[in-house]
């Protein structure tokens, strides 16, 4: 009884988690129902603590540069005049987050260290921007490289997911650049 409730709650607080970071809070990719303890997990699908130690230190350093990149961002943007800077800003944390959160499912762990984010150092905005772009290009081959490699289906989307973002992201920074 105890882990049914426990079940029960554990997918409330995941659901309340999707919405918060998910850019489509409609499509999460666990389907809550009742749970039967003794049911086994269906086959050919890795347990969360398998796959866990292998995404794990992954997920963890992804964050910490999203939110290094966050934190650029907003530095760059209170000395720009270029209101995208702030939009950029979001994406970043959006990221960090929908990845703490599947690090959170995995783990158990919350991880979103905002303290160890040190904004990156620039002479110009012009230099910010390069700086920004070259991090944004290393995620892009980092997320597609993830994607890639990983054997669940979920992971893999996010990871593509991701790598569209920073993909975009590059774009804009061009746009930045060119002006």
């Amino acid at each position: 009884m105890d882990q049914q409730r426990n079940a029960a709650q554990e997918a409330e607080a995941f659901a309340r988690v999707w919405k918060r970071v998910s850019p489509d809070p409609d499509k999460s990719p666990i389907e809550c129902q009742s749970v039967n303890a003794s049911a086994s997990p269906p086959s050919g699908k890795q347990e969360p603590e398998q796959a866990a130690p292998q995404w794990e230190a992954f997920l963890r350093r992804e964050i910490v540069l999203e939110l290094t990149r966050w934190r650029t961002y907003r530095a760059l943007s209170t000395l720009s005049s270029h209101t995208v800077l702030v939009s950029m800003a979001a994406g970043a944390l959006r990221r960090a987050k929908r990845m703490a959160a599947v690090l959170f499912l995995l783990t158990g762990v919350w991880y979103l260290p905002q303290n160890q984010a040190i904004p990156r150092n620039w002479k110009t905005p012009r230099e910010g921007y390069r700086i920004l772009f070259h991090g944004a290009q290393r995620a892009e081959m980092s997320y597609r490289s993830a994607a890639g490699k990983n054997p669940d289906p979920l992971l893999a989307e996010l990871f593509q997911n991701l790598a569209r973002e920073a993909a975009n992201e590059q774009r804009r920074l061009l746009q930045l650049l060119s002006k």
